[in-house]
């Protein structure tokens, strides 16, 4: 049997065709699941891509037996649009993560005298697995405030510190174990150490590179 319009639905929603007025009122979108994401496509401005769809714009009006053929086609075009919106809102999710943990790091980086504790790039801070799983897994629901980014670094910052400058310390001592096999992390700090930027020639030494111009905007191997 027809089906009547109901009300409440955006402006010009009498005005779509009888068929998806069906599908978007009443029982049929409750009994499909699909009653929020219809209503929600009626207040976009895209919603003609659907209305305009064959098996929406029909003039006659929709029976069981019109519902049960057109059915499965229209949920799979709403499908297909939840999948985009939800990677919309993702993407724009993961956007406000990097510049709030941006805008935090670069606050505390002012904050901090780099001669005394080096700090890494803020890549480094954001391919970190704490970092990467909070921008990429952050659940929708979940707080983006300034106050929440500053928690999270609060946090989490001390122990990537800590590891990122084992991390680099090693290395130096690698580099300096291919000159003289013997030396230790002692000797980073001697007068005498002294290493080399391969991106301007300057001579360095230790904890300098970790501030030097070349290797924090080009990051220059030393």
């Amino acid at each position: 049997m027809p089906y009547s319009v109901g009300s409440g639905f955006a402006p010009g929603y009498m005005n779509r065709p009888p068929s998806w007025t069906t599908f978007v009122n009443r029982e049929k979108k409750r009994e499909i699941g699909w009653r929020e994401e219809a209503h929600i496509i009626l207040n976009k401005s895209y919603a003609n891509i659907f209305t305009n769809h064959k098996a929406v714009k029909q003039s006659k009006k929709l029976t069981d037996h019109g519902w049960n053929i057109i059915k499965d086609e229209l949920v799979q075009l709403l499908s297909v649009h939840k999948t985009q919106c939800l990677a919309d809102k993702h993407r724009v999710m993961h956007q406000e993560c990097y510049s709030c943990l941006k805008q935090e790091y670069a606050r505390i980086l002012a904050m901090s005298d780099l001669r005394v504790e080096p700090f890494p790039l803020l890549g480094d801070i954001l391919t970190n697995k704490v970092f990467e799983d909070y921008i990429w897994n952050t659940p929708d629901d979940e707080d983006l405030s300034k106050e929440f980014c500053a928690s999270q670094l609060s946090e989490h910052l001390p122990s990537i510190l800590d590891e990122w400058r084992s991390a680099k310390t090693k290395e130096l001592i690698e580099i300096m174990q291919k000159v003289c096999p013997e030396a230790t992390a002692a000797d980073l700090n001697l007068l005498t150490t002294l290493f080399g930027c391969k991106g301007c020639g300057s001579t360095i030494h230790f904890p300098q590179m970790f501030y030097h111009r070349c290797c924090v905007s080009n990051n220059a191997p030393v």
